[in-house]
């Protein structure tokens, strides 16, 4: 499947200089989480290819400047003096081949760009969530949430609560945290009465 370089419906969109960053969920720095593995440009497009898209970079690159796709971040510069690469979190090209798709369907032109654009940044946070959750899910399965020592048997916490915390509390505890305690939480009610404490805890 072939794209164009220059749609029409977005000729007279004004560029946006918003980077991926600026795409990611409010969560991503609530939680400090960092930057997700990346990818370069000619592996997001040999990405596509894989799947045949035939998607050039000056297609991609009118994409980003219409705000369409969000533009890439910069790599460290190479010792020559030149820009360092442009980089993507890995799972740009999924986003990307729905950009495709949707540009293809008969009612991209109800849609209009910023339709487009709506599009594309949801399911860009869409993806964007499911990573912080599977990376949760692996911490969750080195953590252990102890009821702390004299407290009343307590509820279990909600998983999607464990996981918003395990990742958090990996990130600010780096790579020294096996046999430790990350953190005790305690759960209080609007008035301040304590409901539960649980000792955070990662094992050997």
């Amino acid at each position: 499947m072939a794209a164009s370089a220059a749609p029409a419906d977005v000729g007279e969109e004004q560029a946006t200089r918003e980077t991926w960053r600026d795409w990611l969920p409010p969560m991503w720095d609530a939680y400090n989480l960092g930057d997700p593995p990346l990818i370069t440009r000619a592996e997001l497009i040999d990405a596509l290819q894989a799947e045949n898209l035939n998607v050039s970079e000056r297609t991609l690159r009118y994409w980003e400047q219409t705000g369409l796709l969000p533009r890439p971040t910069r790599g460290e510069q190479s010792g020559h003096g030149r820009g360092g690469p442009s980089l993507y979190p890995y799972w740009m090209p999924m986003v990307t081949r729905q950009l495709v798709h949707l540009r293809s369907a008969s009612s991209t032109e109800r849609l209009g760009a910023e339709g487009i654009r709506q599009r594309m940044q949801h399911l860009f946070r869409g993806e964007a969530v499911q990573h912080v959750r599977t990376v949760g899910a692996v911490r969750m399965r080195e953590t252990e949430f102890v009821p702390c020592q004299h407290t009343p048997t307590t509820p279990e916490l909600p998983k999607d609560l464990k996981i918003a915390l395990t990742s958090y509390l990996f990130t600010l505890a780096g790579a020294d945290y096996r046999g430790t305690v990350l953190a005790t939480l305690n759960v209080q009610d609007d008035l301040g009465k304590k409901l539960a404490c649980y000792d955070i805890t990662v094992h050997d």
